[in-house]
């Protein structure tokens, strides 16, 4: 595996994250939930937990194995999910920088707002001009929660069910390369768990036994 630490010792843990990556000549995908991540130097060890493949705004989301795929990265913070849940990125959740701060900060790569309006409006979309507009004025991955009062209905209504994180899953879930290669995993502490200097990262499969080792 390649792997490093950043910001060991942060005052917020939310900013403290191990990056560990699965070769991409691996023999086999490798489940990592209950594997324990642990400090050689104190001690201090955390279980990875279940995760949510594509999660959903606004919902309890059902968790599942956290499996890694050969050439696959875990981010594993300290901290505690600003969505309530560990995640595997995907090409819509870049929405969710727009209220939660993530470390390091979520790609925003979410579909054009003005590609989705050509694609998911209707045929009649080239005649709304002041909807062309202000699509072509959003960047990417921006929520707009509240339409300008001088679009049309049939605009608005693209706007509220498309321009968003759960509309953007809902229209793209099946798409090819919908899922990245990256899982947000968090291990939900209140203080950091890695020492600033001389530190030993250990990462150990569910028998106990060492399947990584690195120091700083």
């Amino acid at each position: 595996m390649y792997h490093y630490v950043t910001n060991p010792g942060a005052s917020n843990p939310e900013k403290e994250y191990v990056t560990l990556r699965l070769a991409q000549n691996a023999r086999e995908p490798v489940d990592i939930s209950g594997w324990r991540i642990e400090s050689g130097a104190t001690g201090v060890a955390a279980v990875i937990p279940l995760g949510t493949e594509v999660p959903r705004s606004g919902i309890i989301n059902p968790t599942q194995p956290i499996v890694l795929q050969p050439g696959n990265t875990v981010i594993i913070s300290s901290g505690r999910s600003p969505i309530g849940a560990s995640f595997r990125e995907n090409e819509c959740t870049g929405y969710f920088t727009q209220y939660q701060s993530f470390y390091p900060q979520l790609p925003r790569i979410c579909p054009v707002p003005y590609n989705e309006l050509k694609k998911f409006y209707g045929e009649n979309y080239i005649r709304d001009s002041q909807c062309i507009i202000y699509t072509r004025k959003i960047n990417r991955c921006s929520i707009s929660i509240t339409p300008p009062v001088n679009v049309t209905s049939a605009c608005a209504a693209f706007l509220v069910n498309y321009l968003n994180y759960n509309g953007c899953v809902t229209a793209h879930e099946n798409n090819v390369h919908f899922k990245d290669n990256t899982w947000r995993v968090y291990l939900g502490r209140n203080k950091s768990m890695w020492r600033k200097h001389y530190e030993v990262v250990k990462l150990l499969d569910s028998d106990g036994k060492t399947v990584d080792m690195f120091s700083y």
